[in-house]
């Protein structure tokens, strides 16, 4: 079954921020991640048990799933899945405070 792939707004400024990073020095590198960033989303829809799954915060916790991008190893996608679509929740750079930041999302819903 084909997902209806949705970013929400934190995702989409989270991919243009990594794209304006990595094309600082090399517009191609980031035309390249995002491409790639894309083609992720489009295999986790039609298979959205590959990611790992995490629980994210300790009073009302939700579960996610992670996923590192192609060839982009230290950025990670954080999704929920429905039956018609794919959430893309956030795109993180793996040396970050993920279980902070993720937090930080779960609060402020």
């Amino acid at each position: 079954m084909k997902r209806l792939i949705i970013k929400n707004e934190v995702a989409k400024q989270d991919l243009i921020d990594i794209a304006l990073y990595l094309g600082a020095e090399n517009p191609a590198f980031a035309e390249k991640f995002l491409d790639v960033a894309e083609e992720d989303f489009q295999r986790l829809a039609e298979m959205p048990g590959l990611g790992s799954p995490r629980t994210i915060g300790p009073n009302d916790p939700i579960h996610v799933r992670m996923w590192p991008v192609s060839d982009f190893r230290n950025y990670l996608i954080f999704y929920q899945s429905t039956d018609e679509e794919l959430i893309i929740i956030r795109v993180l750079h793996g040396a970050r405070d993920i279980e902070r930041i993720l937090e930080m999302e779960t609060d402020e819903e």
